[in-house]
């Protein structure tokens, strides 16, 4: 079986990472993760289309996770700070890797 190599756009690469450290990401009351809840899925979600990558899919990654978390109303505000920062430490983890990957192409040389 043989992998497909993705093209991803720098640019593209740039703006999401750029809006995944301008987000916020922690909240002083627990009934703030609703907010919280809904940007980070809104950041996933442009992620996605930006890149036209099934990895940030708001619907099969902690995001969703998270949204599960905050509409059952039983989780204390601890484990929904834990279950925020591991929605941030998703995303980075999916751009390091993406910069490996892209960093990792040769370049076509022209003679």
């Amino acid at each position: 079986m043989v992998a497909e190599k993705r093209i991803y756009s720098t640019t593209a690469l740039q703006n999401c990472y750029r809006a995944l450290r301008s987000a916020r990401w922690s909240v002083r009351r627990k009934d703030e993760h609703m907010t919280r809840c809904c940007e980070v899925r809104e950041l996933y979600a442009k992620c996605q289309v930006n890149l036209g990558c099934v990895l940030f899919d708001p619907d099969m990654s902690p995001a969703k996770d998270y949204l599960d978390m905050v509409k059952g109303k039983k989780a204390t505000k601890r484990q929904l700070d834990i279950q925020l920062r591991n929605c941030k430490r998703y995303l980075l983890y999916q751009f390091d890797e993406l910069e490996k990957s892209v960093a990792g192409i040769p370049t076509e040389k022209t003679s």
